[in-house]
């Protein structure tokens, strides 16, 4: 396994992973619930995936966890979903095994899913962090769960202090040898807005000097909440995609990189079928192509 955490040896799934660099849900039937009675079965999903994040929250309190915990606990989410119906198709992983440093992984954000699924997916390739809203470290149970991945915290109300504080801890994280997760959208949404996502991860990576990974994004099989974000209903009839672009060096001020991640990530979406608003001001007439940075 090379370079690899000792402890991606002892699961199947993990060994799968790093062998194939891409995984997809084998055929096997979903919890009965989920083809007989789906009006349970957002309940039943949302049950099982409180019963791990209160987990990871104990390990946390009694200063038991650590990157395994915390993959194995991710990795139980993520079999869940596939329990409740969820289908994975994840591809791209040779991006990320192929970079052998930090990286900042710019991605667009749908729901609470993928939060949790990454880190069985990349803790395997190394550390990683997120940046997250500084207010969901104060949720209940949930919130012991982020303070564990020792995340970037952001305010969401001054967007000049958040990008000094992205920035500066975005910094530290990866001369300590973490990856940087961010979503650069005000918010999740199925919704992609090319013109709400900004250009925060391209910064980073351009500060710290290193590449910056693409990620598409469809995870809508959680749908997001009328009342409360979290808890949303479950769509077993909609394929989970997740894809790693190529490494895109930043260059200059980084706005043609920006441009090329945004292409990345809108031509991924139209490909699922996801809802695109693309920016038509003139500034973005051009598209880029992720792999090498270039305006074509």
């Amino acid at each position: 396994m090379g370079d690899m955490p000792g402890w991606v040896a002892s699961r199947e799934f993990w060994r799968t992973l790093v062998r194939d660099m891409r995984y997809r849900t084998p055929e096997r039937p979903p919890l009965w619930i989920s083809r007989h009675m789906p009006g349970l079965v957002s309940f039943v999903y949302h049950w099982r995936v409180g019963i791990v994040i209160f987990r990871l929250a104990t390990h946390y309190l009694l200063r038991l966890f650590s990157v395994r915990r915390l993959a194995s606990g991710c990795y139980d989410i993520l079999r869940i979903a596939e329990l409740c119906g969820g289908r994975f198709d994840i591809t791209g992983l040779r991006h990320v095994a192929g970079a052998r440093r930090p990286v900042v992984y710019v991605a667009n954000h749908m729901g609470s899913l993928e939060t949790l699924v990454l880190n069985a997916l990349l803790l395997p390739f190394g550390d990683l962090t997120f940046v997250v809203k500084e207010s969901l470290l104060s949720y209940p149970v949930f919130g012991l769960l982020l303070k564990g991945v020792d995340p970037i915290a952001v305010s969401r109300r001054n967007a000049r202090e958040d990008l000094k504080q992205t920035l500066d801890q975005g910094m530290k994280m990866i001369q300590r040898g973490r990856s940087v997760v961010i979503f650069p959208q005000a918010t999740r949404s199925t919704t992609f807005d090319s013109a709400a996502f900004n250009s925060l991860g391209v910064k980073l990576a351009r500060k710290a000097g290193v590449p910056a990974i693409p990620l598409a994004l469809k995870t809508d099989f959680v749908q997001n909440g009328t009342w409360i974000k979290d808890f949303g209903r479950i769509m077993p009839e909609k394929t989970i995609y997740m894809e790693f672009g190529p490494p895109v060096n930043i260059e200059d001020n980084g706005k043609a990189q920006h441009q090329a991640i945004k292409a990345f990530i809108i031509d991924r979406l139209k490909t699922w079928g996801a809802e695109v608003i693309e920016d038509r001001s003139p500034r973005h007439t051009h598209q880029a192509s992720p792999g090498t940075g270039e305006v074509t």
